[in-house]
């Protein structure tokens, strides 16, 4: 599969992908490798979205899984660990989501408010700020995160009362960086 998802990489714009495409794209959201994760996993999930290579169901079921395994917060118990990797990507991904959604609506209002919830949530509670990790590439927590938090606050249906919130994490997130000595 991963040859054959390789191979997309090089066609031209819109993409298509069946659905054991899709679900090998989910499944290795977090794969340790970033050749996979980033160059492949994320490259793809992006491009199927931001380019309508995904047919609206394709959209559905990918956030239909995604907000089901609520990934975003898998293994914050355990800091420096390659958990972080699902984490960050799947917030990446959160944040197509409700990019992709601003634009064109597929998200239920249920799924909108979940992950709009899960965007104020989620800077407040990692713990692993690292940013590059040797051999394994970008983790991004804190900037990942942000990707996430800035797209829901684009979305339409953020109201008011989170908007301020969105502004409080922020502010709790830089107020916990460290001054340069």
């Amino acid at each position: 599969m991963e040859n054959e998802l390789k191979k997309l990489l090089s066609m031209p714009d819109p993409l298509q992908f069946n659905q054991h495409q899709c679900e090998w794209l989910l499944d290795h959201i977090g794969d340790p490798n970033a050749e996979i994760r980033d160059n492949l996993v994320y490259s793809l999930l992006a491009r199927g979205f931001l380019t309508e290579g995904f047919t609206t169901a394709q959209r559905k079921a990918i956030a239909t899984r995604t907000t089901q395994q609520a990934q975003l917060f898998t293994g914050l118990n355990n800091s420096d660990n390659d958990k972080v990797f699902t984490r960050t990507f799947t917030a990446l991904l959160g944040a197509i989501l409700l990019e992709t959604d601003s634009s064109k609506p597929f998200l239920t209002d249920k799924q909108i408010q979940t992950w709009i919830d899960w965007a104020l949530k989620y800077l407040q509670v990692e713990t692993d700020w690292r940013g590059y990790v040797p051999v394994k590439g970008w983790a991004h927590g804190i900037a990942h995160g942000s990707d996430l938090l800035a797209a829901a606050a684009a979305h339409p249906k953020i109201t008011t009362a989170q908007l301020q919130q969105a502004l409080d994490v922020v502010a709790n997130v830089l107020a916990q960086q460290k001054s340069p000595s």
